[in-house]
């Protein structure tokens, strides 16, 4: 593990960007009030588009499809929107310093593989399989669990170590083991995290672009780090690339 020191390196210096300090975020509490929401939109919306459709042309079948044609609308935005619905480890934004993100993240519990590859498309391919495979119920219990997002990828000695974040109600002690011996299950520590989002559908070349950009913001800001820097991906393969949110991460000394 390396720390970035940019005090000896770089003498001459830009002044850092400001760190803008935040208010405390609460993702989960805003997961809850958007599940909320959309459950209460799905029958409201087409009821309403329905009902002002048949009574706009007098046609009944008319109001019916038109609030057909709404719930599938509001279905597909779902399902294109899963992220929204989904649990991630819970943190607070303490600052933003130029286009990066300072995080405090709660302790979590992850389940984690390595892959012995240098090609990040295979390696996150191969430890997803792996991971759902436990959280899907190939385990001692047989136990199926939550997903959870975000799926962490982060070069490792021999290739990548691909990483699931567990349920939050999910303890250590309380894990089933795996019947993977490839898949472990650990603490990981209160940490502080700078963030750096991108859009857009990720393979190995736009992600070593994203972590080069991210280096660079780094060392422009005057931050000490240590680690590599980290692939955090928070949406499904059908989710489309505009719509995607994907992060680097890199941990704060």
């Amino acid at each position: 593990m390396t720390q970035i020191d940019t005090g000896a390196t770089q003498p001459t210096m830009e002044k850092a960007p400001p760190i803008r300090a935040l208010d405390e975020t609460m993702p989960k509490a805003h997961r809850i009030v958007r599940k909320a929401a959309f459950g209460g939109l799905v029958g409201a919306v087409p009821a309403g588009v329905g009902f002002g459709i048949a009574t706009a042309t007098g046609s009944r079948r008319g109001g019916i499809i038109a609030g057909a044609a709404a719930a599938a609308a509001m279905i597909a935005a779902r399902w294109q929107l899963q992220r929204w619905f989904t649990d991630e480890p819970l943190y607070r934004v303490d600052a933003n310093v130029g286009e990066l993100e300072i995080r405090s993240y709660d302790a979590r519990v992850e389940a984690r593989t390595e892959v012995e590859t240098d090609d990040f498309d295979e390696a996150l391919g191969e430890g997803f399989e792996r991971l759902f495979r436990y959280v899907r119920g190939h385990n001692q219990k047989h136990e199926k669990l939550a997903m959870t997002v975000p799926v962490t990828a982060v070069r490792s000695i021999d290739g990548y170590r691909i990483s699931f974040v567990m349920p939050p109600d999910h303890p250590l002690y309380s894990l089933p083991p795996p019947r993977d011996m490839r898949v472990e299950l650990l603490t990981i520590p209160e940490q502080r995290i700078a963030a750096m989002c991108f859009s857009g559908r990720h393979h190995g070349g736009l992600v070593a672009r994203q972590e080069a950009e991210m280096v660079r913001q780094v060392l422009e800001s005057g931050l000490d780090t240590t680690g590599e820097p980290m692939f955090a991906g928070y949406d499904p393969p059908s989710t489309l690339g505009f719509l995607r949110r994907n992060e680097i991460w890199m941990e704060l000394v």
